[in-house]
């Protein structure tokens, strides 16, 4: 009887920690700040998150929006946009550009001189090519002129950087396209996050993604695989690099020593 006693109060008490523990987490993602928000989901690939922060973010801009929130959200919908379009999800992705490209324009309104808002315009000319590829070069050459811009206005700032070393890595070389300061802008972008306290920002990790793939398509397999050590004893929790591309990576080195070029 005895047994039988403490044996209930044994399930008890781990159901009740199990309740507390559910109700921990429901009060922490309702507290969560939007950044925090998609940080998570871009950890965890679980995009409910995403769409609280966005859904958070709209409602601020619709009352006292500021540059940060304005920059949040419409960074936000670019990243979700992002995400649909590799999901094969055209209609979603339109449907989050067409909600951020007003953001984008009253960005470049009311803060004409702020490279981050022209570096916003170039990523948002990006994702315009890969839904409409036949108007692929009206939004190329708008592309040159916002990437030029952001640094003209913005040379270290730490996004401005990481949009400059996409563009620099994909555009054709009679455009300006360099590889070898692509790898190096991913470099500076990663410093300027980390001097400025930002590695809890959703993009700070998506820029060491880049970084990291654009060293292993460029033969640089030591520097990608310090780039994805990098990453994982930042997040350990980051799914898509712990348990897809990292094993990928390592899988697809012949040799160990191709790791220590």
């Amino acid at each position: 009887m005895k047994a039988s006693l403490q044996h209930f109060i044994v399930i008890q008490l781990l159901a009740t920690l199990w309740l507390l523990g559910g109700t921990c987490q429901f009060i922490h993602a309702q507290s969560a700040s939007p950044q925090q928000l998609m940080y998570r989901s871009y950890v965890s690939g679980e995009m409910a998150h995403w769409r609280k922060a966005l859904e958070q973010l709209s409602a601020v801009n619709a009352k006292s929006p500021t540059f940060d929130t304005l920059f949040e959200e419409a960074l936000g919908r670019y990243g979700y946009a992002g995400y649909c379009i590799e999901h094969k999800q055209k209609e979603d992705a339109r449907a989050h550009m067409d909600a951020g490209w007003p953001l984008v324009e009253m960005l470049a309104k009311q803060w004409p001189q702020s490279g981050k808002t022209s570096a916003l315009q170039g990523a948002y000319y990006e994702l315009e090519m890969a839904l409409s590829p036949y108007q692929a070069a009206w939004y190329g050459w708008k592309l040159v002129s916002a990437s030029r811009r952001s640094m003209a206005l913005s040379p270290t700032d730490a996004y401005c950087l990481t949009e400059r070393a996409l563009y620099l890595w994909h555009a054709p070389a009679m455009a300006g396209g360099d590889r070898e300061q692509a790898l190096k802008r991913y470099g500076q972008a990663v410093a300027a996050f980390e001097k400025a306290h930002q590695q809890r920002h959703w993009y700070y990790l998506h820029t060491l993604t880049l970084w990291a793939g654009a060293c292993e398509t460029a033969d640089q397999s030591a520097q990608a695989n310090r780039i994805y050590l990098k990453i994982i004893a930042h997040e350990p929790h980051f799914k898509r690099i712990s348990e897809v591309i990292y094993p990928r990576f390592l899988q697809n080195q012949q040799t160990p020593s191709s790791l220590t070029r």
